[in-house]
């Protein structure tokens, strides 16, 4: 392995079988070069690089060797496991998030166009009250008045409701309505 080549993850090391099985060798002769190795590779390849020289100065055997590697081993592969559960977890999270902005943006955009239109309302209520004081028909005036009403409501259909009951009105009092 290239000592000036830094592994950046233990999930890469892992799945390389060819480089996998040359560190373990490297471990073995005791050659390894730990310092480019990710965390938990870091970890496996010390211990098991530890073991091979125990193993070597004979102070255990062949048996306990291999059961140490396998108990290594499977302690890295939790370490990975734990990790990419980890990845995913955080990967949820950040889409969640995203998710969540999406979500406030829109509803931001859609909080600055009602502003928008109220502001236009409030704009055309000002121009609708200077007509209702050049205005000398009462008539008129309480058809601005009711457009202003619905403006500064919301509600569309105010003036047309009000219109209809005027008309109503009217004709009941001018004796067309019967």
């Amino acid at each position: 392995m290239d000592t000036n080549e830094i592994l950046l993850s233990d999930s890469i090391l892992w799945t390389d079988p060819v480089l996998w099985e040359e560190l373990e060798l490297q471990a073995a002769e005791g050659t390894i070069d730990l310092f480019p190795l990710p965390p938990y590779s870091y970890i496996y390849f010390s211990k098991l690089s530890l073991l091979f020289k125990a193993k070597h100065e004979g102070a255990i055997t062949e048996a306990e060797t291999e059961e140490a590697k396998v108990s290594f081993l499977r302690e890295f592969q939790q370490l990975i496991e734990k990790e990419q559960k980890q990845e995913e977890d955080i990967r949820l999270q950040k889409e969640k998030l995203g998710q969540k902005i999406t979500e406030a943006n829109e509803a931001n955009e859609r909080a600055k166009a009602v502003y928008v239109e109220y502001q236009n309302a409030i704009r055309t209520a000002g121009t609708l009250t200077s007509d209702i004081e050049k205005s000398n028909s009462v008539y008129e005036i309480m058809d601005i008045a009711c457009k202003i009403i619905g403006l500064l409501t919301g509600d569309t259909s105010f003036h047309g409701r009000q219109l209809k009951k005027f008309s109503l009105e009217c004709n009941e009092q001018d004796g067309s309505g019967e």
